[in-house]
């Protein structure tokens, strides 16, 4: 009598084993189907991404999670540091840990000469984990890269997006 208690206790843990199992199967195949869809999103997103360089000033814009404006000073080996300036834009729950006054790094750059390519420069980050992608260099207050636009009118640009 208890052999067979002990059996059927056998076969009913092997039978809720298998029942989890099966479960947890379908959910993971479903997660994998979720997952392979995100990844082509991102993957189109990236392609429009990869052209970055013929969009246009309010396209980059609104395709960039982070945009931040930085002034260079330079340093004793003729390279120019790049020091936040200003913060124009941090897309929703993107975490972007700068803020004006911090260095970044990612914007330094050795001078050809000694003017440098100007005493600013407006950098462009994209993605979810807010990655480099462009640096238009400029004087501080027209971007000729934009066109030639002011400063203060690619402000007006950024804001009129968040709206």
């Amino acid at each position: 009598m208890i052999r067979r208690f002990f059996h059927g206790m056998a076969f009913g843990a092997g039978f809720t084993i298998a029942a989890i199992l099966i479960v947890y199967l379908l959910e993971s195949s479903s997660l994998m189907k979720e997952q392979e869809e995100i990844a082509a999103l991102r993957s189109a997103h990236d392609e429009i991404v990869e052209d970055f360089s013929n969009l246009s000033p309010g396209e980059k814009a609104r395709m960039s999670s982070v945009i931040f404006v930085v002034r260079y000073f330079p340093s004793s080996e003729g390279r120019f540091i790049a020091e936040v300036d200003e913060v124009l834009k941090v897309a929703n729950g993107i975490k972007f840990p700068h803020k004006p006054g911090d260095s970044f790094p990612g914007a330094n750059y050795q001078a050809d000469s000694v003017s440098g390519y100007g005493s600013h420069g407006l950098v462009m980050m994209v993605g979810e984990k807010p990655r480099l992608r462009t640096v238009s260099y400029f004087d501080g207050v027209r971007i000729g890269s934009f066109g030639n636009i002011t400063l203060d009118e690619f402000r007006e640009l950024v804001s009129s997006l968040e709206e």
